[in-house]
């Protein structure tokens, strides 16, 4: 039976340090590879890693499941494991937001097919209900529709939503607009999966995978403090990164995570080479 398509975006070629494990990048809700593509897997290829960055079913040119309401984490999961046994070696794989809480669930089962993980702004582990709760008093009609229609494009479906959740007020508007006629709906099980039904369990966490966990100064969608709550629960610190809102890939200090994470990257290289 063959598998439904998923997009993924690769940067491989003989520069690249075939000794380090590759990366994969996961993106968050609304979003897709192509947020990774704009600055992040150009980079991370020029630093001698291979790179790749899918689109989870229903979103960029991947397939879309119908009806796409019902697609659940449990399948995001499927997909991004899916990509991981196409890949040369085990990667480190890298998620934002949502796909920080998909590789949270990687980490819950202690996953052979990781050789690191990095949450950058990740949905909480204790889910998203501050993010719920926050949207239900700033958009409660938006909240409304969003349970009616069964579809979470609502909140994202201008550029004026996508500035206010996701970037800083100093980001070009010309850019803001590109962006924002990228965004597309998510998934409106994917709500409930994050807000109750498929909470990771940092318990079940044993340690052995590498793990860095970032957070942004100035995120809309997922507050520092919030950050740093899942990082102490997987036995971590996080790093919050100055001036910068929810997408940490796209916004205007984006360098700065970027170079971050290659130094967390490098010294894992380091430490194995030791």
């Amino acid at each position: 039976m063959l598998q439904p398509h998923l997009e993924l975006i690769g940067y491989t070629d003989d520069l690249h340090n075939k000794s380090a494990p590759p990366l994969l990048f996961v993106h968050g809700a609304w979003h897709g590879a192509w947020c990774w593509d704009k600055h992040f897997l150009p980079y991370f290829s020029q630093n001698g890693y291979r790179s790749y960055a899918l689109s989870l079913s229903g979103h960029g040119q991947s397939y879309k499941p119908q009806p796409f309401w019902q697609t659940g984490i449990a399948q995001y999961i499927k997909d991004v494991e899916t990509i991981i046994g196409q890949l040369p070696q085990k990667p480190i794989v890298i998620g934002h937001s949502m796909g920080g809480f998909i590789v949270q669930k990687l980490l819950e089962k202690n996953s052979p097919l990781i050789a690191g993980a990095a949450l950058l702004a990740p949905v909480p582990h204790f889910g998203a209900i501050k993010i719920i709760l926050k949207m239900a008093a700033l958009y409660p009609i938006k909240l409304l529709l969003a349970n009616v229609k069964l579809s979470l494009y609502g909140f994202v479906n201008t550029p004026e939503l996508v500035k206010k959740h996701f970037f800083s007020p100093t980001l070009p508007t010309a850019t803001i607009q590109e962006y924002a006629s990228l965004m597309q709906d998510e998934a409106y099980r994917v709500m409930w999966d994050m807000l109750l039904l498929q909470l990771p369990k940092p318990s079940n966490f044993e340690k052995k995978i590498p793990l860095l966990v970032l957070g942004a100064a100035n995120d809309f969608l997922v507050s520092p403090d919030d950050v740093q709550k899942t990082a102490l629960a997987y036995g971590s610190n996080a790093t919050i990164i100055p001036n910068i809102a929810h997408d940490l890939m796209l916004d205007t200090n984006r360098q700065t995570a970027a170079q971050t994470l290659l130094q967390w990257l490098n010294s894992l290289s380091v430490n194995s080479n030791a």
